[in-house]
């Protein structure tokens, strides 16, 4: 079984971007598959399927450092913007995941500019890449 890492956030809403430096901060490791994404999409949900272990990287609009916390199921609602345990959810529906399911939460708290990261958001980049 195969691990998958799927960083999304929109690279143009300044911290935000943080979850995206967190997968160049893993590198290519072997047997992981890495999605670099805006947001997440219901196409995502047939490779979640075949993975033993999926870990969402996600913005945060908090002060702090990132943390893990258990991504929960709740019913896939097309009227909402996705999110992990939506596409869990639909992932488990669709193709009965079974595997475990995380989110690196990755705390940033400047979303006006574009780039370069705040500092506070590299520091928490680097923090969220040692999580798993």
């Amino acid at each position: 079984m195969q691990t998958v890492f799927i960083a999304s956030g929109d690279s143009l809403h300044g911290d935000a971007a943080a979850v995206h430096r967190v997968l160049e901060l893993l590198g290519h490791l072997p047997n992981v598959y890495m999605h670099d994404v805006r947001q997440l999409t219901p196409t995502l949900a047939a490779e979640i399927a075949a993975a033993q272990d999926v870990v969402f990287i996600h913005p945060e609009r908090k002060l702090g450092e990132p943390w893990v916390e258990r991504a929960i199921p709740h019913a896939f609602d097309e009227s909402m913007p996705l999110d992990a345990g939506g596409l869990i959810s639909l992932a488990h529906a669709l193709y009965q995941f079974q595997g475990n399911s995380v989110v690196i939460c990755n705390p940033g708290h400047d979303y006006k500019n574009v780039l370069p990261l705040s500092a506070n958001a590299e520091t928490n980049a680097c923090q969220a890449a040692t999580l798993f």
